[in-house]
């Protein structure tokens, strides 16, 4: 794991990341921290607290929109594959079938 430093509003978070993982923990960070700009521009006189709760469950609810929407990928693809499926397994006795007319006995 590799020491790193990633600033939000300011202040230095030490966080230790997979080496592979760092250039993605610093994007996180700057999300993180324009997300929070955002809401202190747009609930001035606000406590702190609540414009971080509101950063928080403004970047909550994309990831869940996000899982919403890749789940109802993945459930439109398996629905495809198995219709797919469906015509190979007729094709495959279709031409069973004719093979078996064409057959000598």
């Amino acid at each position: 794991m590799k020491p790193i430093k990633v600033q939000i509003q300011g202040k230095l978070f030490p966080l230790r990341v997979e080496e592979e993982d760092e250039p993605l923990m610093h994007q996180i960070a700057r999300l993180v921290d324009d997300r929070i700009e955002v809401f202190r521009r747009e609930l001035v006189g606000q406590p702190e607290q609540t414009i971080l709760i509101m950063a928080a469950l403004s970047i909550a609810e994309e990831l869940q929109q996000e899982r919403r929407a890749r789940t109802q990928k993945k459930d439109i693809d398996t629905r495809k594959l198995e219709q797919a499926a469906a015509v190979v397994e007729k094709l495959t006795r279709d031409i069973r079938a004719e093979i078996s007319d064409i057959e000598p006995r």
